[in-house]
């Protein structure tokens, strides 16, 4: 009895001394608990306000990017309702702008709209190219293609064999030029296809041809990136340099020439270093020219219209080919191709 009652006496002396420490430890824990729970609540919240952000910054550019694609839509019809209008002639002025005129007696009334303006929160700006105005590789003879690979810059033996591979491309029959192609060398490549054997219906159809690289085609400079990262790793940085023939080349319209809208490089390879000359200065004297020569047309029926969008620096560009024709009274869409958007 007396060693339980002493062991009784002294069980309570020492649970007094451990509790202080037990409570200590308990509200350590419990301070590191709320500490990490708020930690986490607060990761929660800037992660929650961060995708909000994003989700909002995506809503607003898809918002921008929307309106910026009907804004464009816009410029193409403020185009097309241009190239609806009643005229007989096709000239650049003197800011070199493809401008449609009416000639009346000895003056020509000149068609003038806006073609750089706001609309709602946004702008709108095109521009017209005429086709006309370009050399037709579905109607261009083997010479004037020789002429202006010359003039954009290509060697001689390579202008021989894109020269032939434009006529084997687009002519019906699989007998191949001297320098030509036709499907025993399309097929006989990494990927391989055929030789169409028809009209070229878009200009970019010519770097599926042999010969014909990205380089000479679109021009030193101004090769898309896409393309252009594929060339470094194929080391083809030691071309020469090109001019490219984008520019000058087409494939709608009857072949003939619009002598008042077509590049000066494009007349040498259509009448010769000669008469383009004289067309030219004719151009700048007189502005224009009111009379066909040599073959060559004064009005056109063939555009294409660039039209750009823009919401808050997301732009959007549209691209389409309208072609004037008898029985309708506007123009006809053939060609459509929404280009490239970015943001600032």
């Amino acid at each position: 009895m007396h060693l339980k009652s002493r062991i009784k006496r002294l069980g309570p002396e020492a649970s007094a001394q451990k509790t202080p420490d037990l409570i200590n430890n308990e509200r350590g824990i419990a301070l590191l608990l709320v500490l990490w729970v708020l930690a986490f609540l607060m990761f929660m919240v800037i992660e929650f306000a961060y995708t909000m952000r994003v989700e909002t910054d995506t809503v607003r550019n898809l918002k921008d990017e929307t309106a910026a694609r009907y804004l464009a839509f816009a410029g193409i019809n403020m185009g097309l309702a241009e190239l609806g209008a009643n005229y007989d002639i096709v000239f650049r002025n003197n800011k070199g702008e493809v401008t449609l005129g009416k000639q009346e007696a000895h003056d020509i009334q000149t068609i003038t709209v806006s073609r750089d303006f706001n609309l709602g929160e946004g702008h709108v700006r095109y521009h017209i190219d005429d086709e006309e105005g370009k050399l037709n590789i579905n109607t261009a003879t083997r010479e004037q293609i020789k002429e202006l690979l010359l003039l954009t810059g290509v060697e001689t033996t390579t202008r021989d064999v894109i020269a032939d591979s434009i006529l084997d491309w687009r002519d019906k029959n699989h007998a191949f030029h001297f320098n030509g192609a036709e499907d025993e060398y399309y097929g006989s490549l990494e990927e391989p296809y055929g030789a169409k054997d028809g009209q070229f219906d878009t200009t970019e159809e010519l770097l599926l041809l042999k010969g014909v690289t990205p380089a000479i085609f679109y021009g030193d400079g101004n090769i898309p990136y896409e393309m252009r990262a594929n060339l470094q790793s194929k080391s083809y940085g030691a071309e020469p340099a090109y001019k490219g023939l984008a520019p000058y080349i087409t494939v709608v319209g009857e072949g003939r020439i619009n002598l008042n809208t077509a590049d000066a490089t494009v007349l040498d390879a259509v009448f010769g270093k000669g008469k383009s000359m004289e067309i030219m200065l004719r151009r700048e004297t007189e502005g224009l020219l009111d009379w066909p020569k040599y073959g060559g047309g004064i009005t056109s029926r063939d555009f294409t219209i660039h039209a750009e969008g823009e919401v808050r620096g997301m732009k959007v560009m549209v691209k389409a080919i309208a072609v004037r024709v008898p029985e309708r009274s506007d123009p006809l869409v053939v060609y459509w191709e929404d280009e490239a958007q970015a943001l600032n």
